[in-house]
């Protein structure tokens, strides 16, 4: 029986928070040896590193699986098993994927930039393009949640939308009754496609008072 070889490259976080491979491949070595990586954490345990995020959120939504299931809630061998409605499992195995992307977008927003903590409450901030505070808006699939998690503040509950309309679909029904003000409509080409896609559609302009 031939088995393949591998080659195990150990890493270490060093002081400025990166990771540094202890044992670091030769520059001659032409060996076509998987290397499997790997960082040491204290107690002498090692886990995988994934090269990507996609591999990551695939193989946490694999153990985070491990844990579900749609029946009763109980304790096996030591490890909570979590019982989930069976109403919601379709809900719940079309969403993992999404909320466990969220769970890691959590990690890297700053609070008083990308967010605020109003209140007692998690509130988003629109700080990339107009810095306003979104008072009445909630983050999705699970976004608002696990914030709200970070910085321990009350859980709100999730809300799933049911029903959707697209925009193009919100013209075709009221097209003469919609009235709505755009600062992002400036020259005559971006106008001309407007018209074309929703049919109907006038435009005009708006003088700015300074």
């Amino acid at each position: 029986m031939k088995y393949s070889t591998h080659r195990f490259a150990l890493h270490v976080q060093n002081d400025a928070g990166t990771l540094e491979e202890l044992n670091p491949r030769s520059p001659v070595d032409n060996s076509e040896r998987f290397q499997v990586p790997l960082v040491y954490i204290k107690g002498a345990i090692c886990r995988y590193i994934y090269n990507d995020g996609e591999s990551l959120i695939s193989a946490v939504e694999e153990t985070v699986k491990g844990f579900m299931q749609f029946e009763k809630c109980a304790v096996t061998g030591g490890a909570t098993v979590c019982q989930l409605p069976r109403f919601l499992a379709q809900l719940v195995k079309s969403k993992l994927k999404s909320w466990i992307n969220h769970a890691f977008i959590a990690q890297t927003l700053t609070i008083d930039e990308d967010y605020i903590v109003e209140q007692g409450r998690v509130v988003p901030v629109d700080y990339r393009y107009t810095g306003v505070v979104e008072s009445y808006m909630e983050l999705s699939d699970g976004l608002q949640q696990f914030l709200e998690m970070d910085n321990w503040t009350k859980i709100s509950n999730m809300t799933v939308i049911t029903n959707f309309m697209s925009n193009y679909c919100l013209f075709q029904k009221y097209s003469t009754q919609i009235y709505g003000v755009s600062g992002t409509l400036g020259n005559q080409s971006e106008r001309a496609v407007f018209r074309r896609l929703y049919n109907g559609v006038k435009t005009c302009d708006i003088l700015c008072l300074n």
